[in-house]
This record gives structure tokens, C-alpha cells and sequence, in this order.
């Protein structure tokens, strides 16, 4: 999948243009909607490394394959060992989709809000002396400022969740146990605050302009119901094996595995909850699972609420990104049911066993689907005709400039562009999203190229290329690709 997946130029975007601004300056950076600090941190402290490319294409995976089991991990220490294993297996058995946009670099994300509920779980326990612990509590406060700056999803997704189960367990509780945890996700979340901006102003100062080009705002009213319902089609497809393809409904065996899961988490956390506080338990792991339970529950309704109420989610169910943090905490509510004896452990572990296995089936189906994109199949080929030509800029449609160039290792520069002219006219623009306006300076090269790929995605270019491109001087075939090579650089011709 690794192999297959980087030929897209959505998942290839950020490594490359960390790849690129290790090395250019003076550019700006359009991004959609994270700015994905942490991430061209990790890059650019590991690009010196000669196998750095290896490391950037596994880092997002390999975060959130982390996330899992911290959060199995916690789910361990809150309720026990049977427990902590349920949650681990639905966690790691992830569905396609989730495997898929474990490669959209949300991984630290995932990480960080995985990391804030174990925090809570360990300071229940008050075993730390006092240094050691509000130590833990700077790190983790650096760690998620960092994280919090790069994606504002995290706020959503981890540090409300936090603040709110902190004050939550206070509420409850009023212990002094509870006191203390609450005290110090408080000032976890102030150190972050201060991350945060920290980090943004020094990324700032280094040089780095990032220019969100989709900004996130409160979606109209009349939104809202379109919102839920790919809501309900996003979470369908945290559990349905049958991605790429659409969720198969409620009534499909994927998605009645989902929905009881979904219910197994809501009913854990009504079931579990209450005996706790009415009995005030202050004991250790009485405390560390309240705090899970609500970290769990708060995260599940606040990003459900983000999704519905903003103007964050378009298109398809490929919006299932934005919600995985819910997939987490129905692992993590789900598994608790493993603590109780009788038909409700054996049924949910039967479900959880049903769950992993289709989404385990799911992931060659998904990358067959990966293998057969058209660029995947004709790339290699399209690289060493462009190399065998002496060709190293050119451009080409979104879909496959981003991809090139990072499969062609640095060999080939291939930069996106759109149809941008007025009805009636034809002209090519830069394009707007995931690019570095160095790309488009005009460059002194002999030749460059356009590559004009099948017409079935959004952002193509028509065939044959604007006239005021001039004419060409060649005109190569690669299977479905078109080559035109032009004299000089076509960057002096862009609109």
C-alpha cells in the first residue's frame, strides 16, 4: 500500500514540500486547512538521513499505529487487562478508509489525543512525586502545543476532551484526587496554549508563509442537515470493509457491526459511568476510568458537533477523515464491556472479532483499488520516458503532477496547474492548493513539458493544451498520458 498510495498527489503533497522547502526559500506555501508544523518539523530534522524518504512515508502511519496502542495501553490501566486487548484489537484493525488516511498526515493528531487520555489515567494514580509529575505535564503541554498549531483538529479531538474530563471528574467527584488531576490538565492546556503560539510565531520567523486557501467557519443553517448526513455516511465508513466503494447502508453486515459497536460504546458509557459517581470512588482506578469514560464520550460528541456545525465537511464520504478520532473512542468505549462477565464480554469480543476481520479483508481490496489508479500503473513508465527525453520540469494536472515528482525522487519537477480562463477561452493557471510558488518561477531550461492524463478526475486539463501555450515541439504517448514539450519554460506562459 505504501507503494501504491504515494502515486496520489494528496497523500505525496506534504513530505514533498517538505522535501522542497528544506532546500528553496522565499516561497509561499498554499495549504488547505492544517498547517502540518510538526510534521515539516520531523522532516526537516530527519532530511539528512540518507533513507529520509522511508521515514516520511511510514511517519504518519507509524503515529497512528502508536496512537492505537497507547490507547490500548490506557484502556489497560483504566479497566484492565481484558479490556485494554479489546480496545487494542479494534483500534489496530482499523477500517480501509482509516488505513487510508492514516497516510493524510493526521497522525500526530491521532497521537497526541491518545497521549492526553493516557495522561489522565496515569495522574489519577498519583503515584508520581510532584517534580516528576508536573515535568510530564510540560512535555506533553510542548508535544500538544506543537500538534495543536500544525491541525485545529486536535483542539476538538484532544484538548477540550481533556479540559472537560479533568473538570468533569472535579465536578463529579469532588475529591481531592480529582482536584489535583483537574489542576494539572489545567496547566497542561496552558503550556499548550503557549506551544501553540509559540510555535506559530517561530515558524514565522524561519520564513515559513503558509496561506490557508480553505477556511474553517460556521456553517449556515441550512447546511447543517447535509453535514449529518454524510456525518452518518463518515462513521458508516469507519466501519465499512467495502472502501474505496461507498458505505453498503445500516442494513449491510459492515454497517450493522458499525451501529453495534456505536451502540456497545454509548451503552458503556451510560452503564459505567454512574455507579462510579454515585459511589464517589476515589481510589485509583475508579478515578483513571471516570476520567477515560468522559475523555472518551466529550471527544465523540465534540467532533461529531465540529462536523455538523462547520463548513469543514464537502464532497464524499473521504470526510471520514475528520471524524476518525470518533472510530478511537468507539474502540475505546466498546472494549470496557470486557470487564463484565457473562454475554456482554462474549458478544462484544464476538463483534469486535467480526469488525476486525472484515476490515482486515477490506485492506487488499483497497489496495488493488490503489494499484489500479492509473497513474500507479503507468507512472514508472511515464518517469523514464521524461528521464530518457532529458526532461526535468514540467507540469501537469493536479492529480498526478505531486505524485511524479515525488516517485521520480527528485529527478523530475512535475507542478500542478488548472484550466482557469473564462467560458469561451482557454488558459493555464498555477494552481491554488498544496503548492510552493517557487515552482512557478520561470526557470532558464531549454525545454519543459505539460502531461495531459485521463479526464476522469476533478482539475484536469482538456486535450489538446491551450494555443497560447505555443506550439509543441514534440508530442509523446505514454498509455493513457500525453507529453507535449515545449521550447523553454511554460511558466512564462501561465496566466
Amino acid at each position: 500500500m505504501v507503494a501504491a498510495v504515494f502515486w496520489n498527489s494528496d497523500i505525496a503533497s506534504i513530505p514533498l514540500l517538505a522535501g522542497e522547502l528544506a532546500h528553496r526559500a522565499g516561497g509561499v506555501l498554499n495549504l488547505s486547512v492544517a498547517t502540518y508544523w510538526s510534521t515539516f518539523l520531523f522532516d526537516a530534522a530527519t532530511r539528512s538521513l540518507p533513507f529520509h524518504r522511508g521515514i516520511w512515508a511510514g511517519f504518519s502511519l507509524a503515529t497512528s499505529l502508536l496512537a492505537a496502542l497507547v490507547l490500548g495501553w490506557a484502556a489497560r490501566r483504566a479497566a484492565g487487562r481484558a479490556a485494554g486487548l479489546l480496545v487494542l484489537a479494534i483500534a489496530l484493525c482499523a477500517a480501509p478508509i482509516a488505513f487510508t488516511n492514516a497516510y493524510e498526515l493526521r497522525g500526530p493528531t491521532w497521537l497526541t489525543g491518545a497521549l492526553l487520555a493516557a495522561s489522565l489515567v496515569v495522574l489519577a494514580s498519583g503515584t508520581a512525586d510532584r517534580r516528576r509529575r508536573w515535568l510530564a505535564v510540560a512535555v506533553l503541554g510542548v508535544v500538544t502545543g506543537v500538534n495543536l498549531a500544525s491541525d485545529p483538529l486536535l483542539l476538538l479531538s484532544g484538548v477540550a476532551p481533556s479540559l472537560g474530563a479533568a473538570a468533569g471528574a472535579w465536578l463529579l467527584l469532588r475529591s481531592p484526587a480529582s482536584a489535583r488531576v483537574a489542576l494539572a490538565a489545567g496547566g497542561l492546556a496552558a503550556v499548550a496554549l503557549a506551544s501553540d503560539l509559540a510555535t506559530g510565531r517561530l515558524m514565522r520567523a524561519v520564513g515559513f508563509r503558509i496561506v490557508p486557501t480553505l477556511p474553517i467557519g460556521l456553517a449556515p443553517w441550512s447546511r447543517v442537515p447535509a453535514n449529518a448526513r454524510l456525518l452518518v455516511r463518515s462513521i458508516l465508513a469507519l466501519g465499512n470493509e467495502e472502501f474505496p466503494g461507498p458505505p453498503s447502508g445500516v442494513l449491510s453486515p459492515a454497517g450493522a457491526v458499525t451501529i453495534l459497536l456505536c451502540l456497545a460504546a454509548l451503552a458503556a458509557a451510560l452503564v459505567f459511568l454512574p455507579p462510579l459517581i454515585r459511589k464517589r470512588r476515589d481510589d485509583d482506578r475508579g478515578l483513571a476510568l471516570v476520567l477515560y469514560v468522559l475523555f472518551w464520550s466529550i471527544t465523540a460528541v465534540v467532533v461529531c458537533a465540529g462536523f455538523l456545525f462547520s463548513t469543514l465537511p464537502m464532497g464524499d464520504v473521504t470526510s471520514a477523515r475528520y471524524v476518525v478520532p470518533v472510530f478511537f473512542a468507539m474502540a475505546a468505549l466498546a472494549g470496557l464491556w470486557a470487564t463484565e462477565a457473562g454475554w456482554p464480554r462474549i458478544a462484544t469480543a464476538a463483534l469486535a472479532t467480526i469488525f476486525c476481520l472484515m476490515s482486515t479483508v477490506g485492506i487488499p481490496r483497497l489496495v488493488r483499488y490503489w494499484e489500479a489508479y492509473p497513474l500507479t500503473q503507468e507512472g514508472p513508465a511515464l518517469v523514464a520516458y521524461l528521464q530518457a527525453k532529458g526532461l526535468t520540469r514540467g507540469y501537469a494536472s493536479y492529480w498526478d503532477a505531486l505524485g511524479l515528482t515525488w516517485r521520480a525522487d527528485g529527478k523530475v519537477g512535475v507542478y500542478p496547474l488548472e484550466e482557469c480562463a473564462p467560458a469561451g477561452e482557454r488558459a493555464l493557471c498555477p494552481f491554488n492548493f498544496n503548492t510552493l510558488s517557487t515552482w512557478y518561477r520561470p526557470q532558464p531550461v531549454p525545454r519543459t513539458f505539460l502531461v495531459v492524463g485521463l479526464p476522469f478526475m476533478p482539475q484536469k486539463i482538456a486535450d489538446p493544451p491551450p494555443a497560447s501555450l505555443g506550439s509543441p515541439l514534440e508530442v509523446g504517448h505514454v498509455g493513457g498520458f500525453t507529453v507535449y514539450i515545449y521550447a523553454g519554460d511554460v511558466a512564462t506562459r501561465l496566466r
